[in-house]
């Protein structure tokens, strides 16, 4: 079924981005049409490897949007409901669009929603290569299309940032192409940015850099164009301020939204001069930002100084700047620069950030590290551990070197005097010592030098973790089977029982003896009807605990289902862990009376208000326990 949902989705996408390249390329002869059908022949590929990764499973954040569609789709609001959307609007109407493409099966067939999504965000990546073909060529272009780190994001992750990319690099096309932008061309180029920004952010600082670069002919222009972008990105969240959860939700959640990642380069960098606890200390008079997002703030600005390096690329230095100085880094964040990167693709710095991030997004448990075909990288990782930082190390390194060559080239270059005769601006000495410290080839020698001497260093010590590699590698797997029990349990809270089997089966081929696995094998054949199997794992889970939380869970379950020689069991052996617990007393009492066993059942809730007074279940078990049946009380019957 999945394969067919992907030929669909597949022929479906080709079908749009023939348009798209038709509008975009602009063939005006037979080689142009030729040179539309090898680009199109040539992105099957790309396109494929992302509807396919859509495939192999889902992430938090497909969840995410599966559940901000059904809550549409049902008219609620999801600012007020839920936590798990951080962004604009616009994303999640997109998403219902998608939902309603897919058949509205939402949580209950995430196959055909993940590969709905991965389909429209393989046309935006379609778009954006046929711009770097038109502007850059074809290099460019088919690096964007395969770079592992677009076709991951894309395909298997369902994040959307290349969509407020794109938004944004047409709005700076018009701005670029048309400096003396008439008024109906202006507010387009705002209306674009404004509603990138309404998608997702990334470009909140992009205005004043316009500014700052003096890309206007006229200020009045800066202003109207900063002015329509802030105002369409605060105006959509409009519909959502006159409800109190909603508007509560939308400052908490976007406004005020922290990340779980805090990989930051740049904390990292000046936690080396300041603490960590001062830096956020000293942003305390701030209503919305934290520290680390002022910091951001003011980085960003700082970074304008030398936006003279890159006028005639300041969209591309934005890309990479916004993530040299982001306040938190994840994994999906690695496409924002990916841009940049493929237009100076003849940097090597650049090409060792594009190799990094793709390793790294491989070995992520947030993505494809998370399943078992992939615990070899996560064993690696483990070994030698990588984070977000040591990619984006290397946009800091390319923006420093970019800076030096210019400042070389500004320092060394000659000035024509009053008889035309050319005069070094600057002593000869000095001079030298400029060429020497500021030269291409030395800096990037001695980058490339240290780089070399650190591979060898670890090729030198690997010998040392040789003998933990296999433990290592088994503790990867466990945590694995891990993750996969805990997605297990999450789709069957979803109602998703065949995603849930297809996950603990996983799961149970990598580690059969997890308790956590096997607590959720059970609940999971016990809620669709296959008791046997699921007593069985019940047993073996209880066989394998470590502590009292998988039988108290387990003991829960049984008891739901009317298990209560199996619930009992589970009580008991949590008791063993905390003898005096109230409520494994009263929960195990619980079952000897719906099994008959008054007596034991009656000692059992006393015990349990002995520790716990004020217990109000033990109460209630006890006089309903002690209540006679007859006539008047229906329910002991």
């Amino acid at each position: 079924m999945s394969l067919w949902i992907v030929a669909g989705a597949l022929i479906a996408t080709v079908g749009c981005a023939w348009a798209v390249a038709a509008l975009v390329l602009k063939p005006r002869e037979a080689a142009g049409r030729r040179r539309k059908l090898m680009f199109l022949a040539l992105m099957l590929p790309a396109i494929g490897l992302r509807l396919y990764t859509a495939t192999l499973g889902n992430n938090y954040d497909m969840i995410s949007w599966a559940i901000v569609s059904d809550l549409l789709r049902h008219g609620q609001s999801f600012y007020a409901i839920t936590h798990r959307y951080n962004y604009g609007p616009v994303w999640a109407y997109i998403l219902r669009g998608l939902d309603f493409l897919s058949g509205e099966k939402g949580i209950s067939d995430m196959v055909a929603f993940h590969v709905c999504v991965s389909a429209f965000l393989s046309l935006v990546d379609m778009v954006i290569a046929s711009f770097l073909l038109r502007s850059h060529g074809p290099v460019p272009a088919l690096i964007y299309m395969f770079c592992p780190v677009s076709v991951l994001i894309s395909g298997y992750h369902g994040q959307f940032e290349n969509f407020a990319v794109l938004l944004a690099l047409l709005s700076w096309r018009l701005v670029q192409q048309r400096k003396d932008l008439s008024t109906p061309w202006l507010l387009a180029a705002a209306g674009l940015m404004g509603l990138s920004l309404a998608v997702k952010h990334v470009f909140f600082l992009f205005p004043v850099w316009l500014a700052f670069a003096g890309q206007w002919r006229r200020k009045t222009d800066a202003l109207v164009f900063a002015g329509i972008s802030y105002a369409i990105f605060c105006f959509s969240f409009l519909p959502w301020m006159f409800d109190r959860a909603s508007r509560a939700g939308v400052l908490a959640h976007v406004f005020g939204y922290g990340s779980a990642e805090q990989d930051s380069l740049l904390r990292s960098l000046v936690s080396l001069v300041v603490p960590p606890t001062a830096i956020d200390a000293s942003f305390w008079w701030s209503p919305i930002f934290s520290g680390s997002q002022s910091w951001f703030v003011l980085a960003m600005l700082g970074m304008m100084v030398p936006v003279t390096v890159f006028r005639k690329s300041l969209f591309h230095y934005y890309l990479l700047a916004v993530l040299v100085c982001s306040p938190a880094l994840a994994e999906h964040y690695f496409v924002i620069p990916l841009i940049a990167c493929c237009v100076f693709y003849r940097s090597v710095w650049l090409w060792i950030y594009m190799a990094l991030a793709s390793f790294i997004i491989l070995s992520s448990r947030f993505e494809l590290g998370s399943l078992p075909a992939f615990a070899g990288i996560r064993t690696f990782t483990a070994i030698y551990p990588l984070d977000c930082r040591h990619a984006v190390f290397w946009l800091l390194v390319f923006i420093g070197t970019r800076c030096a060559v210019w400042l070389r080239r500004a320092i060394l270059s000659p000035t024509r005097g009053k008889e035309g005769a050319e005069s070094a601006c600057i002593d000869s000495r000095v001079r030298r010592v400029a060429n020497l410290c500021l030269a291409r080839t030395w800096f990037s020698t001695g980058i490339l030098l240290a780089t070399i001497i650190l591979l060898v260093a670890h090729a030198l010590t690997y010998p040392l973790y040789r003998s933990d590699r296999i433990k290592t590698r088994e503790a990867v797997l466990r945590q694995i089977a891990e993750e996969q029990g805990a997605a297990a349990m999450e789709y069957l809270r979803m109602g998703d029982n065949k995603a849930a089997m297809n996950s603990v089966g996983q799961a149970l081929s990598i580690n059969a003896r997890s308790p956590t696995v096997l607590a959720a094998a059970a609940g999971i054949h016990l809620s669709v009807g296959e008791v046997d199997k699921g007593l069985v794992f019940v047993k073996e889970a209880l066989s394998y605990a470590t502590d009292r939380q998988i039988p108290l869970d387990l003991g829960a379950l049984c008891y739901r289902r009317g298990n209560y020689r199996e619930a009992a069991q589970c009580f008991e052996q949590a008791l063993r862990w905390a003898p005096a617990d109230a409520n494994s007393l009263n929960n195990l009492g619980a079952c000897y009376m719906a099994l008959g066993l008054t007596q034991e059942a009656e000692a059992l809730f006393q015990k349990a208000l002995a520790v716990d007074p004020s217990l109000p279940g033990a109460r209630r078990n006890l006089d309903l326990l002690r209540t006679p049946v007859n006539e008047s009380n229906p329910a002991r019957k």
